[in-house]
């Protein structure tokens, strides 16, 4: 079992070789911010082109499955590649805008976008592209490259077996 803070900056490139970057003494409590309904396999995440914010589906009014896959996000916005998610289990600690010494729902920063609610995951921190490095978009790696982008976030992830 391979377990990660990832609060802070954390990279992910291919094998998922996270980085801690920090020591925590004692580990908040998680904050839920999804119903025990949703579908936790996908992840339905919208990127703010300008801030390199990435907001997840979550809250009172997450989008469903159903909706997202015609969904289209208002200018500015992009929706995040498609995830089928791997780890066996994720703590959200917190939003990345909010204070560490916050408390359950106050830890969390809630966007409403066309009526549903999201949640603040992340903040992209850096994008490389390789081997090529003008061999990506903003958004996509072109045949033959790999994006590779860093983030802030503050979750635990717990991966299990085949990592």
């Amino acid at each position: 079992m391979q377990r990660q803070l990832l609060c802070g900056l954390g990279a992910a490139i291919v094998a998922l070789a996270c980085v801690p970057t920090a020591v925590v003494a004692e580990e908040p409590a998680c904050v839920q911010f999804r119903s025990p309904s949703q579908s936790s396999a996908l992840a339905k995440e919208l990127i703010d082109t300008g801030t390199g914010t990435v907001y997840l589906a979550g809250g009172s009014a997450a989008i469903s499955d159903a909706a997202w896959a015609s969904y289209s996000p208002p200018a500015g916005l992009r929706k995040n590649s498609t995830r089928h998610l791997l780890f066996a289990s994720s703590c959200y600690l917190r939003s990345v805008s909010m204070p560490a010494d916050c408390r359950d729902q106050a830890c969390l920063a809630l966007r409403q976008i066309d009526g549903a609610t999201w949640v603040e995951l992340a903040r992209g921190a850096q994008a490389r592209c390789l081997p090529d490095p003008q061999g990506c978009t903003p958004g996509h790696g072109k045949p033959g490259n790999l994006r590779a982008t860093a983030l802030v976030k503050c979750r635990n992830l717990e991966f299990r077996g085949h990592i």
